[in-house]
């Protein structure tokens, strides 16, 4: 779960709803999974904890919280869980699939990798229960493929710094 510097409701609201996601996720393939919180640089790991220790849910002692080395976390994971977060990208180009999990998109509109491409938003808790009650490891591996070349078509230019360079100084 990859976490953004928002207000305290949105991040709590955003990880409650994703860890009850993960633990119908878990219900549905009948076997454990370990949970990584990755903290945003600008939040403090105390929030989180204070939160988890709050809820009830059977999968809290799978979680854990890191606040470094995003790459490899990533690249770790069976999937990503964010909130419209630029992780999502390097995400899909790691070939790790990502879900966006965004409860305010009224006021926090969904990113443009959620809302053209093929990352699956989900909105609701009956968006969330329908998704992970459904998913399976297989979809799981169509995702990451559909996403992974998404990213590299969208994102990933040949000649990235070169282009870059002629639109700055044009």
């Amino acid at each position: 779960i990859a976490t953004q510097s928002r207000s305290d409701l949105m991040r709590h609201k955003f990880i409650q709803q994703a860890l009850y996601g993960i633990s119908m996720f878990q219900i549905n393939i009948q076997r454990d999974v370990k949970i990584v919180i990755k903290l945003h640089p600008d939040e403090q790991e105390t929030f989180y904890r204070d939160l988890l220790r709050d809820m009830e849910l059977d999968i809290i002692d799978n979680v854990s919280i890191v606040g470094s080395n995003l790459h490899r976390h990533v690249q770790l994971s069976d999937a990503v869980l964010t909130m419209n977060s630029n992780v999502g990208i390097e995400a899909m180009v790691l070939g790790t699939p990502c879900i966006n999990i965004n409860p305010f998109s009224s006021i926090s509109p969904v990113c443009l990798y959620s809302s053209e491409g093929p990352v699956p938003v989900l909105k609701t808790p009956a968006d969330i229960e329908r998704f992970f009650s459904q998913l399976k490891i297989q979809n799981l591996e169509r995702m990451s493929e559909e996403q992974s070349e998404y990213a590299h078509a969208q994102f990933i230019k040949p000649n990235a710094a070169t282009v870059i360079a002629q639109d700055l100084c044009t």
